[in-house]
């Protein structure tokens, strides 16, 4: 018996709203609204700026690579590391994006079991269906921006600096 409750309380999010909204009066639903539009607002902002930083700090490494002189194994080091810091930075990002895509649903679940009327009324539903279509097209983008300045970094970089991975 223990177990389908544990097992029913992790399927949580749009279960857990829809009960919130009819137990709970206006106050409380308010305050969790406000909670998860800050959280999901705070992560895109993490998310823009991290994707922002990374790429400022890209090009800088490969800017002093190709303007100084520096020795064919520091530029292999700095090589992998980008490469390595690449795949990293491509993995949390898409893993950001699944995060914010579900808060955005919670939200949507709890604003719809609040006043489903209003909700369907105004048209909500709209708003948020392109809130998921932008985020999954700024990961996709950046995704293609990321790819591109590896790939181009692949190919600038002569292929003797490339011996230092086998």
């Amino acid at each position: 018996m223990a177990k389908e409750e544990e097992k029913k309380s992790k399927k949580k999010g749009r279960e857990d709203t829809a009960k919130i909204s009819h137990d709970h009066p206006r106050e409380d639903i308010r305050l969790l609204y406000d909670f998860e539009y800050n959280a999901i607002r705070e992560t895109a902002l993490v998310l823009a700026k991290g994707i922002t930083y990374y790429i400022t700090i890209f090009l800088g490494i490969l800017g002093y690579i190709f303007t100084q002189n520096v020795e064919d194994d520091v530029k292999c080091i700095a090589l992998t590391t980008i490469l390595c810091m690449s795949v990293a930075i491509l993995g949390a990002a898409l893993y950001i994006t699944w995060g914010l895509v579900t808060g955005l649903r919670s939200l949507q679940d709890l604003l719809k079991s609040s006043n489903s009327k209003l909700f369907n009324d105004v048209g909500v539903v709209d708003f948020f269906k392109r809130g998921e279509k932008v985020i999954k097209r700024v990961i996709f983008f950046c995704v293609i921006v990321l790819v591109a300045l590896v790939y181009a970094m692949i190919k600038i970089l002569p292929s003797s600096f490339f011996q230092c991975f086998w």
